[in-house]
């Protein structure tokens, strides 16, 4: 597990500052296409965060709050999500596994080692609550 760099501590700070003063301070994280594998953001608040392509191989987000994040084309696998909140977050095209990789906006997914699109269409029809990851 790695952690943040000084750079990336100060922009996940710029916000945090930017969702307390209600986007009138700071400003939205926007991390694109980087490497972040294996790093540790337990408890972080990345609500409505911008991380399209983003390499979250291994992240531990245990605990975060991804709501309304973009994390369209990110790279989640291994990634430890118990806990973490990701209702409306953009999921399109992101990877959770090495052979299974979310079509559409999904919010929940139980995938139980699962290797076919199947699994993944059914889930499509849940409500949105909460994605549930079994190893």
């Amino acid at each position: 597990m790695r952690s943040l760099t000084e750079q990336e501590k100060e922009e996940l700070a710029e916000h945090e500052l930017w969702l307390s003063t209600n986007k009138k301070q700071g400003k939205c994280l926007y991390w694109f296409c980087i490497d972040l594998r294996g790093v540790d953001l337990r408890g972080a608040n990345l609500e409505g965060a911008d991380l399209e392509g983003v390499d979250l191989e291994g992240a531990n987000f245990e605990g975060a709050d991804l709501e309304g994040a973009n994390l369209y084309g990110a790279i989640l696998w291994d990634a430890n999500l118990k806990g973490a909140n990701l209702k409306g977050a953009i999921l399109w095209n992101a990877e959770v596994s090495s052979n299974i990789k979310i079509l559409g906006n999904i919010y929940i997914i139980k995938s139980k080692n699962y290797n076919t699109y199947k699994h993944i269409r059914e889930y499509r029809l849940a409500t949105p609550m909460e994605i549930i990851l079994y190893g």
